[in-house]
């Protein structure tokens, strides 16, 4: 890119805002944690598709990793590019087909509003499932402890 003086921007959402919005979606959907927890220990594990759908990320999960990031990319293209000049776009072969339908429709604007980005969701997410239970627990273990000795 530097040889020929082309400018290279990153259209990707970012992490932590991806990150923000898995967290609150599982937070107000606890049902979908363990589906959730098991496609991503089975996406760590291999680069195959999951074979059935105890395995499958569930699907509003999917929709945020999938759809809005690929909407966010498209408009990000849209947004940076100059008429006339040529654009490459380097991502997996898995978004190629929908971020071309999506480049293929101008008037396309994302309909995700842009958000500052927190810390907020997932450290409730971790709040309200993994501290307060285990403290609940502990607090329950010992009063019976305390009680029967």
């Amino acid at each position: 890119a530097e040889e020929v003086g082309a400018q290279v921007y990153c259209v990707d959402r970012s992490y932590r805002e991806t990150q923000n919005r898995v967290a609150k979606r599982l937070l107000m959907h606890p049902k979908e944690i363990v589906g959730f927890a098991r496609s991503s220990l089975v996406s760590l594990g291999s680069q195959q598709v999951p074979a059935n759908d105890a395995e499958r990320c569930p699907e509003a999960v999917e929709k945020i990793l999938g759809e809005e990031r690929e909407e966010h990319m498209a408009s990000e293209i849209l947004r940076r590019h100059v008429s006339g000049a040529q654009c490459l776009v380097l991502c997996c072969p898995a978004r190629r087909e929908t971020l071309e339908r999506r480049l293929a429709q101008p008037e396309a604007e994302s309909a995700i509003p842009a958000v500052a980005t927190s810390r907020i969701w997932p450290f409730l997410l971790v709040l309200v499932y993994v501290v307060i239970p285990g403290y609940g627990t502990t607090f329950i273990f010992w009063r019976l402890a305390k009680g029967l000795g």
